[in-house]
């Protein structure tokens, strides 16, 4: 699906639901559970929140901000 983002670029996002690894951190991955908004229906530059199978390796290699990953660092885990 292609959307508006914030910078005003439209790219494809994945679907809520979609399992996948970080590209830096393979051993992290994790479900996409929502889409971060801003303003209204415009998509945040980094769109995705990722509920990590392993919350504290997340935030030690991530930081406070683990739940919103760069999205060019995220890979769909095949099914």
């Amino acid at each position: 699906m292609a959307v508006k983002f914030a910078d005003g670029v439209v790219r494809d996002v994945l679907p809520v639901g979609t399992r996948v690894r970080h590209r830096e951190h393979p051993s992290l991955t994790g479900k996409i559970v929502d889409y971060e908004m801003c303003q209204g229906k415009v998509f945040s530059t980094l769109p995705y929140k990722v509920y990590w199978d392993q919350d504290d390796d997340a935030f030690k290699l991530l930081g406070w901000f683990f739940i919103y990953p760069d999205p060019d660092k995220l890979e769909v885990i095949p099914k």
